[in-house]
């Protein structure tokens, strides 16, 4: 849902910009902590505030019903924050498949190999 968007909303501002508007943005080092807060953030620039209700919505059924204590992720927020920062919109899409194919039913350890050039 917010994968081209998040983009298109760093495109005008620079990495310095960027880091300075999100430099207010507190992360724990926990990925189901921080990723939340990144989304709700970039959300709320979208012109249509449905989409930031949606995902919150969707997100507070997930974490009321476990969903995130049952999937594991070897991968730092960190990884995001440094692509979105970067604009890289390649590596974005990556990480956001790589997210997508985490099954509750079959919980196992995703590896996230990330390569810069």
């Amino acid at each position: 849902m917010f994968q081209g968007d998040c983009l298109t909303l760093s495109l005008g501002l620079s990495n310095k910009e960027l880091i300075e508007k999100t430099s207010n943005l507190k992360f724990t080092g926990d990925f189901w902590s921080d990723f939340p807060k990144w989304i709700e953030y970039i959300a709320t620039g979208l012109q249509n505030p449905f989409f930031l209700s949606l995902w919150l919505n969707n997100y507070n059924v997930l974490e009321e019903n476990d969903y995130f204590c049952t999937l594991n992720l070897n991968i730092q927020f960190d990884v995001f924050f440094d692509c979105y920062i970067e604009k890289n919109e390649t590596k974005l899409k990556e990480l956001f498949h790589e997210l997508s194919k985490l099954d509750k039913t079959n919980p196992q350890i995703k590896v996230i190999r990330i390569t810069f050039i």
